[in-house]
This record gives structure tokens, sequence and C-alpha cells, in this order.
């Protein structure tokens, strides 16, 4: 692909599904996108209720509602920039901890209800990301696969700080605890990370079910290998499945 080629605008295509899994009662997971009517730019989110925190299903849910609300109100089908978009996730967001933080200390829940959350949008040149927690993000260049975002959580600290390796924070028995998340807290520390658009580029957003049960070399080869994003949203799902389904699992898959 030369850069005449990157040039040209392609339309976004999206696919996403979500499943409680093979072990949960309740799935505490929730999404949301919007493409504009001429498919050139779209947001796009994936949110999961914090587990043992009790509520999470509406805490995830009331994230992306917001979300996209405001997304419709602000009436944002419309070309706009990286500046735009990082301070609609800046409000967006800010709004959701709000609402959330209030409703906790509303009914003083022993365990405050709280969500992950990871946000994608894609503008005509940019692709802005922010995530709290460690639902992630994956971009597909050419065979290239690079995940965007880094968990906030204990054990991903851990790792970072090389005092336990990568595959012993797969087990690891404080795994669940989460450092960033919306709701809990009063202030949020929403972090945001930027690349260019590329034509032909896959992106992947998901819920720990999944990342927790697929290796990035598995999600990689399904990304390259499955074709279509409603292809590589069901295959990866029926791995998930296939490894024990234990948690709720989300993933949406977005073509540029």
């Amino acid at each position: 692909m030369n850069s005449d080629d990157n040039n040209i605008q392609s339309v976004i295509t999206i696919a996403a599904d979500t499943h409680v899994g093979l072990v949960r009662k309740a799935n505490e997971d929730s999404f949301g996108y919007h493409v504009d009517p001429e498919r050139n730019f779209a947001m796009f989110a994936v949110a999961d209720g914090i587990g043992g925190h009790g509520n999470g299903d509406v805490a995830s849910a009331i994230c992306i509602r917001l979300m996209l609300e405001q997304w419709r109100k602000l009436n944002l089908d419309e070309p706009f920039g990286r500046e735009q978009a990082t301070r609609f996730f800046s409000n967006t967001l800010t709004a959701a901890n709000d609402k959330i933080f209030q409703i906790n200390n509303r009914f003083s829940f022993r365990y405050p209800m709280g969500t992950t959350v990871v946000a994608g949008i894609a503008t005509l040149e940019d692709v802005i990301v922010v995530h709290l927690g460690d639902s992630r993000f994956y971009r597909m260049n050419g065979e290239l696969l690079e995940k965007v975002t880094e968990d906030h959580s204990f054990v991903a600290e851990m790792v970072r700080n090389k005092l336990i390796s990568q595959d012993e924070a797969r087990n690891h028995p404080f795994s669940h605890i989460i450092s960033r998340s919306i709701g809990p807290n009063r202030d949020i520390e929403p972090e945001f990370s930027y690349f260019k658009r590329v034509r032909g580029d896959r992106m992947l957003l998901c819920s720990d079910g999944l990342s927790n049960y697929a290796l990035d070399d598995e999600i990689s080869a399904r990304m390259i290998d499955e074709g279509t994003p409603r292809n590589i949203v069901n295959n990866l799902l029926k791995l998930s499945l296939k490894r024990g389904g234990e948690d709720n699992i989300t993933i949406i898959t977005v073509q540029v």
C-alpha cells in the first residue's frame, strides 16, 4: 500500500457481540458504537462492570448510555479533530463518573459499583483512544498487532515493575484488583493514546473475558485470517468460550 492509497477515504465497518459466558449468571459488560451515515468516522466503546462490587451491570450500562446520548446530543455526525474527540471523552467520562459516584454515596453500597471502560473515536485522520481499567484496545496494522492500552491493575503494575512474569500474572490471586475505573472514586484519571488512521487497519476492543483467555498471538492470528469484522468477533468469542468462558465476554472489531 503506498501513501496515495492511505489518503483514499475508506468506510468504517464495525461488528460487536457480548456473551454472559459459561459460569456467571449475569452479564456486567456493556458496549456501544455510533457510525456517521456515510460511515467515515465513528465512536465505539466497551465497559466491564467491576467484579464483586455489585451492580456492575448498572455501572457499565450508565457509562455506555451516557457516551451514546452525549454523542447524539452534540450531533457529531460531521468531521471533527483530535482535540474535540479528546474533549468529548474527558467531559463524558467525568459525567459518567459523577453519576455513578453519586449513586454509590446515596445508597452507601458496601462495595461501590464501578466499571472499566475502553473507547475509541476514528476521525478522518486520527484514532483517539481512552481507557480506565483492564479492558483493552488492540490495533492491527498489516500483520502487526499492537496492544495500544496498558492495563490499569495491581497485577499489571507488578509486571511492569518486573516483580512477576506475564505468565505468573495470568493466574495471580489479585488479578481482579483494578487501579483505575469509573464510579468508585470522586476523581478519575483517564489515559489517552493517539495514532494516525491508516486505510485497512483493524482495531479490537474487549473486556478481560477475552484477554484473560486468549494470548495476543491468538488474537493476532484470527484478526489476520478470519476475514470480516463479524467473523473475527464470532471466532474470538468461540475461542474464549472453548477455554472455559469463566467471565463475561465482550468484543468490538472495527475496520477503517
